[in-house]
């Protein structure tokens, strides 16, 4: 049986190299970002603290995120995928992935165990699709959009987070050093 049109994966390796920011570029980011909900006072303190790691712990810093990005196609996803979400101990759906709700403006049902199984349901086929490589490369959509219509199923980034499958393959267990991952589990677990 053959597929109609390119497999998830197969623009992976036209992908371009994910560019580094300079660390003076990432500061000034940083300082921008923080302006409007700091007072003057805190943000003379924050730039004054951001003089100090630009010139200290912030050049080593960039340096061996210089070499980690020699390294590999993608320096951010594996510390995305290990500090962000495997260590992250509180929800991920409410704290992280605040797009991942069910519906947007209208409820079908107000039976929440219902809500729940539809959001279920509806993941575990983005989970099948992922696996057997049947979504669409991204092709053809804004960027503000794409967040919107990757958990709306109708596209998805060519990632390699989703090569691995971490996102339905992970488990978070409170008080555990290392987070494990296990590949074709068929169990789900809701706390």
């Amino acid at each position: 049986m053959s597929k109609s049109g390119p497999m998830m994966h197969s623009y992976q390796g036209a992908l371009p190299h994910l560019p580094l920011p300079s660390l003076n570029d990432t500061i000034g980011k940083h300082l921008l970002s923080m302006r409007p909900i700091l007072n003057d006072e805190e943000f003379e303190d924050l730039e004054h603290l951001s003089e100090v790691f630009r010139k200290g712990l912030g050049r080593r810093l960039q340096r061996y995120l210089q070499l980690k990005s020699w390294l590999s196609t993608n320096y951010v996803t594996d510390w995305w995928e290990e500090f962000v979400y495997m260590r992250q101990r509180s929800p991920i759906m409410i704290n992280s992935n605040y797009y991942g709700f069910d519906t947007l403006n209208e409820h079908p049902t107000h039976n929440q165990a219902a809500r729940a199984a539809n959001v279920t349901f509806t993941a575990l086929l983005f989970r099948r699709q992922v696996e057997r490589q049947e979504v669409t490369p991204v092709s053809g959509c804004f960027v503000f959009m794409i967040r919107y219509c990757i958990l709306m199923c109708l596209l998805v980034l060519c990632l390699p987070t989703y090569k691995s499958a971490i996102l339905y393959n992970a488990v978070r267990t409170a008080f555990q050093q290392l987070p494990s991952t296990r590949r074709g589990g068929k169990r789900l677990v809701i706390n």
